[in-house]
């Protein structure tokens, strides 16, 4: 009876290095699911199984992480707007994609896409590609503005009262003299 309560007691304590849950990062996704073949791998090696099975088991668990890692390096790729023909500049578009402007991007790029396609200016003698000013873009590359971390740059917090210039001036002053006010 002993080594039943034992077994139900291991199951407990080991119950959640088996289910997966949603929230859980890949790194731990994939650890479970290694961690949960590898003991059924070993129950079939104890109970007689065939060991053919071996070599088939990690050429899978091999493709599972090789196919697994490649997919987020692919989502972690297309976190900024790449120039294109339609918007060479990288501008805010109506359309609210969540992407910023990518930083790492050539001026050749952005040339190449900007002059396809386009009717150069036939007075522009010294190539001073006084065009490209209308279309350029400004420093905010993102459709809507990061205020959390515009408050957070200037150390002003809304939830405490007592610690921005919002209710009362005192905090506002490094020095609070008469003179300033």
């Amino acid at each position: 009876m002993s080594e039943l309560y034992d077994i139900i007691n291991f199951f407990k304590i080991y119950y959640n290095n088996f289910i997966i849950k949603i929230d859980d990062k890949l790194n731990d996704k994939l650890n479970k699911l290694i961690m949960f073949f590898m003991y059924l791998l070993i129950i079939f090696i104890i109970f007689g199984s065939n060991l053919r099975s071996i070599p088939l088991a990690l050429i899978f668990f091999i493709l599972l992480i090789k196919f697994l890692y490649n997919k987020e390096e692919f989502d972690q790729k297309i976190k900024c707007r790449k120039p294109t023909i339609n918007n060479p500049f990288m501008n805010s578009l109506y359309v609210n994609d969540g992407l910023i402007a990518c930083e790492n991007v050539s001026d050749e790029e952005i040339d190449k896409n900007f002059n396809d396609n386009i009717n150069k200016n036939n007075n522009d003698i010294f190539n001073k590609n006084n065009g490209q000013l209308y279309f350029r873009t400004n420093a905010v590359t993102s459709f809507d503005n990061d205020y959390k971390s515009f408050i957070d740059f200037i150390g002003f917090t809304y939830d405490e009262k007592d610690n921005n210039c919002k209710y009362n001036g005192v905090n506002c002053l490094k020095e609070n003299n008469l003179k300033h006010r």
